[in-house]
């Protein structure tokens, strides 16, 4: 790790750039598929995760007392459970299990955002 300071800068700044144009190249190949199966996936996936990120940072940036900053045990705990359940449904085969994780997990890691 690179210490934050004036003599740094210039290097954090090449490594991020180096870490983005990475990602990048490396994203390239699944993006090409998208968008050869359905071009507006692309857009839809970007918009999509551009409002939710927003919403929920405006939300946490406005919220008093910082009183969402304690939902990381609760979320970590349902995600265990979660696990649990995953694990059993590997036996059971239950539909009712799967569809319940599917929903719960969408508003776990939307609350995680």
């Amino acid at each position: 790790a690179t210490p934050h300071e004036p003599k740094n800068v210039a290097k954090r700044i090449g490594m991020l750039c180096g870490i983005g144009f990475l990602t990048g190249i490396s994203l390239g190949p699944l993006l090409t598929m998208a968008a050869f199966l359905d071009p507006s996936i692309i857009t839809t996936a970007f918009m999509g995760a551009s409002v939710i990120f927003g919403s929920f940072s405006l939300a946490a940036l406005y919220s008093r007392d910082r009183a969402y900053l304690y939902l990381g045990g609760t979320l970590v705990s349902i995600m265990g459970w979660m696990l649990i359940a995953g694990l059993a449904n590997i036996f059971f085969r239950s539909q009712l299990i799967f569809q319940v994780q599917i929903y719960v997990g969408l508003v776990v890691f939307c609350l995680f955002v």
